[in-house]
């Protein structure tokens, strides 16, 4: 009864935190991220309100005319990156004429990449009425718009450290720690400040994808069929969250494909900080692999583009992060609370990501060793805590798979873990999956390729391993600059050497007495693995074989590193360091 005041102290002390990082955070986005409002008004004179960008048409025709609502203030970014698709021929702002002759003739039909303008000379306080006309030669068509706030994203890292102070001190981090999980933050916010969020999405199919199910939970306060739309089929758990933080950007005229993102960032800090706990926890808190492990977590290439994505992977990696922690925490000291909390996260996993599978299978086997290897295992109190495990590990299971289960014994959907989203992948994303693409892989390919494209061959997409560590560098993903061409390629020479440098020691690493002590890690890690290799020969997609699937075994990876050799330690920072560079100076591109 004596901790009862503190305790309550401490609470208030995480409440209050948790509040103003809401507030900080909320108040950085309508500064940064301003809500644009869009009618569409057709050639034929039809006209529609447009819900979220990409604002689009999807009639061939000449002479659509966009009108977006723009409200400025006195920090609100000016210049702005445009994407026409397919032409842009005019513009106006607030019924005066802009020239587009500044802008290079094919820039104006470049609806990948588009271009940046200033619209600064022509906005006034308040609400400005843009008008875009745009011709649409096939396909959808229409603009798409993002803020370039320069140094302003500066605003947006300030406005996370609450929420970062907060959780580092619910996990116990060290100082060294939190500094290497904010520098990572700030290399977030700086390729978040110039990158769009439908720019290196999965939200594909002409958005119906993740974000039109964050739009249909918010919207309409249900949970959509399995086979309604693409990704429906998805376990709700983060949908739920991006539908209430909708709800909220609405509420604060916020934009809200961009306050999800900010929703997907925290979700992001919360498993840098719960992994770093993990480190702490695997290497004894020792002050040098903890910094080492920690800062490379938090600056690993494909994490910080994982980061602000508007799926659920982020969500899954939270989840699995926390579940892997107190996996940890009770196979290290045998108290049942932390196998309770390993259990309900593992339920919470499930609810986000079926691939959370993994961590049931892990749980599973270790519970199984522990309970086999106690002599007195056949005692009904030794089962006891791991049926009550094993309970609200099954309550997640089905809150998570029974509609799917059900839409299956239905005959509505073809796969009862992967809904019919094999059905809608279009055949050039097929690679086979025979012995030759998964043993050897093409190093001298790996090499002198710095992206993989999943749709071109002569990047290596047929083989495993190939897809595997490129994607788990740069994802599925390419960019513009030499200086980032150049890094991505050293990328894949110090992976290669990382490599090699860690089977060399292998034999070290059978012998260590600490093989016990590292279980559940290499049980996880295993797991993992098998349940990509299963995906790619289950449905035979190139996009199966992603990294970001497995992304969790980083934890384990890079405590592997920083546990090795002084080699392996310098040789995974130089990954890091080297990442620093790649998003920092994107901006320069």
């Amino acid at each position: 009864m004596g901790n009862t005041p503190n305790n309550v102290r401490t609470l208030s002390i995480y409440l209050i935190l948790s509040v103003l990082s809401v507030i900080s955070i909320s108040a950085a986005l309508w500064v940064l991220r301003p809500a644009l409002s869009a009618t569409a008004r057709m050639s034929t004179g039809q006209s529609k309100t447009l819900d979220t960008m990409p604002w689009t048409f999807n009639d061939v025709s000449n002479g659509n005319r966009l009108f977006v609502t723009m409200p400025v203030h006195w920090f609100t970014p000016t210049t702005w990156h445009v994407v026409p698709d397919d032409e842009l021929v005019s513009l106006k702002v607030n019924g005066k004429s802009v020239s587009l002759n500044a802008i290079p003739k094919p820039a104006l039909t470049n609806w990948r990449k588009g271009f940046e303008f200033d619209f600064s000379p022509w906005l006034t306080n308040g609400n400005n009425l843009i008008e875009f006309e745009v011709n649409n030669y096939g396909g959808p068509g229409g603009i798409s718009l993002h803020p370039i706030a320069g140094a302003r994203w500066i605003l947006l890292w300030l406005s996370f450290l609450p929420l970062l102070y907060t959780l580092s001190r619910l996990f116990k981090l060290r100082a060294h720690q939190w500094l290497s999980i904010s520098l990572g933050l700030i290399v977030v916010c700086c390729y978040w400040s110039i990158t769009p969020w439908t720019t290196r999405a999965h939200d594909v199919l002409g958005g119906d994808g993740h974000i039109d199910y964050i739009m249909r939970v918010a919207h309409t306060l249900t949970l959509p069929a399995p086979t309604e739309k693409w990704e429906f089929f998805q376990p709700p758990l983060y949908y739920l969250g991006g539908a209430v933080t909708w709800r909220w950007a609405e509420w604060l005229h916020l934009s809200p494909p961009e306050t999800v993102q900010a929703y997907s960032l925290s979700l992001w800090i919360i498993f840098l900080c719960s992994s770093s706990a993990l480190i702490n926890l695997a290497v004894r808190f020792r002050t040098v692999p903890t910094g080492l492990a920690t800062a490379a977590i938090a600056l690993w290439p494909t994490g910080i583009i994982s980061s602000i994505g508007i799926n659920n992977d982020v969500g899954l990696y939270a989840c699995s992060s926390l579940a892997t922690l107190f996996t940890v925490r009770w196979w290290f000291n045998n108290k049942y609370q932390p196998l309770f909390g390993a259990a309900f996260f593992i339920a919470l996993a499930l609810l986000t990501k079926t691939t959370a599978m993994v961590l049931v299978g892990t749980l599973g086997m270790l519970m199984l060793i522990k309970l086999m290897r106690h002599q007195h295992w056949r005692e009904w109190r030794r089962w006891q805590p791991y049926l009550i495990a094993s309970t609200m590990i099954l309550i997640g299971f089905a809150a998570s798979l029974g509609r799917k289960i059900y839409s299956y014994w239905q005959g509505s959907i073809s796969d009862w873990i992967m809904g019919n989203s094999a059905l809608v992948l279009g055949d050039w994303l097929k690679v086979p999956a025979k012995l030759g693409n998964f043993i050897p892989m093409d190093i001298a390919t790996f090499l002198s390729h710095p992206w993989i494209d999943l749709t071109n061959d002569s990047t290596g997409r047929y083989n495993f391993w190939n897809v595997l560590l490129r994607t788990s560098l740069t994802g599925e993903y390419s960019f513009n600059g030499a200086i980032q061409k150049w890094i991505a390629l050293l990328w894949g020479v110090i992976l290669i050497i990382l490599l090699l440098t860690l089977l060399r020691r292998w034999k070290d690493l059978k012998s260590l007495r600490t093989t016990w002590r590292y279980l559940p890690l290499l049980i996880v890690t295993t797991l993992w693995f098998a349940s990509l290799i299963s995906f790619r020969i289950k449905i035979s997609y190139a996009c199966n074989n992603d990294f970001r699937y497995i992304f969790p075994v980083i934890v384990p990876f890079a405590i592997l590193c920083v546990t090795t050799s002084n080699v392996a330690r310098s040789l995974l920072m130089s990954i890091a360091f080297a990442s620093l560079l790649f998003f920092t100076t994107l901006s320069f591109g």
